[in-house]
């Protein structure tokens, strides 16, 4: 199914999660090689290649003929920071939301479209409109899609199949992330016990509707591509067990304390799901 083929993750930490994922469970039929052309393919120790940043990894299964990439993208759409520090301290960016990224948050955001500032996301300036997080994320959401399937006016047409994964929960209790927050639980909820609200449920939503008009509109112009929604959110939602939690990693430093994590997932583990659902829907 993979011979002669590639496979890219576009996305953060987790998209690389998701990739570390599938890594392993190649691992078990095949090792991969690095890319770097001055290095031979048929190189006995598996590496990986990296460039642009050390956030973007190529892995060469030669066996197969097959690439399995990671690109960061910590932000889809084209974005800039402004101030470093800013009226919340975390810094002010600029999105340009229907635009993508040239490589391809809750952040103060300053919205542009068609290079007009729009409005803003918490960044709390004077004539400046307040836009809620999901029109950003909807719009940032849209252009990203637009690029995939051309109708950005871009002569770069993919002709692949792009997969659009959910909105992955976050499953702290007791606190936020920056605070006390953790997900100590040991065991999945049941079904029907705990369910998708809120913003998460909003955002599922939104790019559900927004993968469908872009499909649409990669149809009725002819466009190669094919678009699917790969729908993990009901499922994961389930699993607060599965996360790393204050493990996330080793800290000797007394002094040096990490937040607890319960946005990640343990590997091997309930993220394994995701690969499942992925190859199932490549066949």
């Amino acid at each position: 199914m993979t011979r002669g083929k590639s496979l890219a993750f576009v996305g953060d930490s987790l998209g690389r999660n998701q990739k570390d994922s599938l890594i392993c469970l190649l691992t078990t039929a095949s090792s991969f090689v690095d890319l770097d052309p001055s290095i031979s393919k048929k190189a006995a120790e598996p590496t990986t290649t990296r460039w642009l940043s050390s956030k973007h990894t190529v892995y060469y299964y030669g066996e197969y003929n097959f690439t399995v990439s990671h690109f960061w993208a910590g932000a889809v759409p084209r974005h800039e920071q402004i101030d470093e520090d800013g009226p919340a301290h975390t810094g002010v960016w600029n999105l340009y939301l229907d635009e993508p990224d040239d490589v391809w948050f809750y952040r103060p955001s300053m919205l542009y479209e068609s290079g007009r500032l729009v409005g803003c996301h918490y960044c709390k300036l004077p004539n400046v409109t307040d836009l809620t997080l999901r029109y950003a994320l909807r719009m940032a959401t849209r252009a990203a899609l637009r690029a995939l399937s051309g109708a950005d006016g871009s002569s770069r047409r993919f002709r692949g199949t792009a997969l659009l994964r959910t909105v992955d929960p976050s499953q702290y209790e007791g606190g936020e992330w920056s605070g006390d927050g953790n997900c100590v639980r040991t065991a999945p909820y049941r079904r029907g016990q705990k369910r998708v609200e809120g913003f998460e449920r909003d955002f599922r939503a939104l790019q559900a509707e927004e993968l469908a008009s872009a499909a649409k509109a990669a149809t009725d112009s002819g466009s190669k591509v094919r678009m699917l929604l790969m729908d993990t959110t009901e499922a994961m939602i389930l699993r607060a067990d599965a996360h790393p939690s204050k493990y996330r990693g080793w800290t000797p430093e007394k002094h040096f304390t990490l937040h607890n994590d319960c946005v990640h997932w343990c590997l091997p583990g309930a993220i394994d799901t995701w690969n499942d659902m992925l190859l199932h829907m490549l066949k």
